[in-house]
Formats: structure tokens, C-alpha cells, sequence
């Protein structure tokens, strides 16, 4: 189970800010729904996270993530060719 890696984490912090300037510390969750701060099409966001134990020590580094932005409307839907006799 992936939480095992994990289970001296207690509480974490998230923000679009590379700094996490005002963000709150939460309970720690291993899938955590987030709002992005969306760029223009086809660009790059990033997501920044760091997390606290349960003896108060703060994750010596940020951790990132990019996120490439596609709105819907850059997708198209394709259905096969179906043939009726």
C-alpha cells in the first residue's frame, strides 16, 4: 500500500506559489484535490507541496510538479465507422 511511505507525514502544505506564501497546513492526504492556476493554452503550470512530521520536522526541499493545460475544446472526439446491413 502507497500510504506506507508516508506514514510519518502528518500535515502538508500546497500552493501555486513556488514560496507557499499564506498556505495553510493541512492534514496530509495522499490524493488531494487542487485548483490550478491555469495559464494560456498549451502552457506549463506548477504545483508546489511540502509536508511536516509528526515531530514537527518540515521537508528540507519543495516538491513540484508541471502541468501541461489542454482545455477541452483542443480535443476531438473520434467514433469508428460502424456498418449496418
Amino acid at each position: 500500500e502507497m500510504a506506507v511511505f508516508f506514514d510519518d507525514i502528518v500535515e502538508m502544505q500546497n500552493s501555486n506559489d513556488p514560496y507557499l506564501a499564506g498556505a495553510p497546513w493541512r492534514p496530509f492526504r495522499v490524493v488531494t484535490p487542487w485548483r490550478l492556476e491555469l495559464p494560456v493554452a498549451g502552457g506549463v503550470t506548477r504545483v508546489y507541496g511540502r509536508f511536516r512530521d509528526k515531530a514537527g520536522n518540515i521537508s528540507r526541499f519543495t516538491a513540484v510538479d508541471d502541468i501541461l493545460y489542454r482545455p477541452a475544446a483542443e480535443f476531438r472526439l473520434f467514433l469508428p465507422a460502424v456498418m449496418v446491413r
